[in-house]
């Protein structure tokens, strides 16, 4: 009996899991303060990994976000919520976001690399009749290295999913 009622859970799991999941992967565009290219890859039932490469005019930003989405935000039927946290990497060459440091004498002629954490939660509209997903999120980030600052990134993405 305990089996049967254990093969049960499991297999309820598995539905519901599958369930949060609209997709298997996408690619698209992002707006926003953390913007460019951005790839999402769900790795098992509502849990993905979303990978976002942000050029912008002095170097480039890699993000990798863990999310975990659920189906059915505010019980309306192809709205998922979904939630994360993750960490980027970039390169630079001058100041990002136009922040300056205040003991930065030399104008932003300086390059390095940075190291961040951010996190965010999010609402995604799944399209059904075409395959178009279209997400806004907002969330706090903290650049470590170099400056150690801390900033609201938000973001609108429209991605292409299969």
């Amino acid at each position: 009996m305990k089996k049967i009622i254990l093969l049960s859970l499991a297999f309820l799991g598995l539905s519901m899991a599958v369930d949060a999941q609209s997709y298997g992967q996408a690619i698209g565009v992002r707006g926003g303060l953390v913007n460019g290219i951005t790839y999402k890859k769900f790795i098992s039932g509502g849990s993905a990994l979303e990978f976002v490469v942000d050029p912008f005019v002095n170097g480039i930003e890699l993000s990798v976000i863990y999310e975990i989405q659920k189906s059915n935000a505010f019980g309306a039927p192809n709205l998922d919520w979904y939630y994360g946290a993750g960490a980027s990497l970039g390169f630079y060459n001058g100041h990002r976001h136009g922040y300056h440091h205040k003991h930065d004498h030399d104008h932003g002629s300086h390059s390095g690399a940075g190291i961040g954490v951010l996190g965010l939660v999010g609402l995604e509209y799944v399209f059904q009749e075409i395959p178009l997903a279209l997400s806004l999120d907002v969330g706090p980030a903290i650049n470590i290295a170099p400056y150690g600052y801390v900033y609201t990134a938000a973001g609108l993405g429209l991605k292409y999913y299969w």
